[in-house]
């Protein structure tokens, strides 16, 4: 899907930051660009999060009711001139944009997971293996299930990149997420995050 294509499906968009600048400022700017966010129709959650072992790398996850409201507010004048003019100065960017494997799901959080440690697995492969790959996350899901610590995961797929797919765990804590099996397909990077700011929107 290009940004001129719609989805009226839930969209989680996933944008990993490469810091180059100062950190606090960074966050600062992303906790500017959540409350915009924040204020537009169809915004839900947002979550800025920051690898564990590279503190380089951020990870912000921004779920929305559809791709029509995203793009509503990232085409604003004042979203675009923060991304725009000042994003750029602080980090490299790479945007994904996922919809839950189901056609009724969700990649929404439970309720208060969010506040836990994000384990993001995201997975590239060719487009004719999506249902082998969709089959392996979902029994590895069913895996962690019984793990200690474990506070839910949803698997989407890319929009962006063909064949691509995304899960996010959540996870109590730290040690609870790194005592967990890990998916070991080939192409997996995994990245494993803790919460640096939170929004909720206002439009369910």
């Amino acid at each position: 899907m290009t940004d001129d294509q719609t989805t009226d499906r839930p969209i989680t968009v996933v944008a990993t930051f490469t810091l180059k600048g100062d950190a606090a400022e960074f966050e600062q700017l992303l906790a500017e660009q959540a409350e915009l966010m924040r204020a537009g129709d169809g915004f839900e959650l947002g979550v800025l999060a920051r690898s564990t072992t590279s503190p380089d790398t951020y990870v912000n996850l921004a779920w929305w009711r559809d791709s029509q409201s995203y793009l509503s507010v990232v085409r604003s004048y004042a979203f675009a001139a923060k991304a725009m003019s000042e994003l750029p100065r602080l980090a490299d960017a790479r945007i994904d944009r996922f919809v839950p494997t189901a056609d009724h799901g969700t990649l929404l959080p439970a309720d208060g997971a969010e506040q836990g440690v994000l384990v993001l697995a995201v997975h590239a492969a060719d487009e004719s293996a999506a249902e082998q790959v969709e089959a392996g996350w979902a029994a590895h899901t069913e895996q962690l299930a019984g793990q200690e610590g474990f506070l839910g995961a949803a698997l989407g797929r890319s929009e962006v990149r063909p064949g691509g797919h995304g899960q996010l765990g959540w996870w109590r804590d730290e040690a609870a997420a790194a005592a967990a099996p890990g998916y070991r397909a080939e192409g997996t990077e995994t990245l494993v995050l803790r919460p640096v700011h939170t929004v909720s929107g206002g439009t369910a």
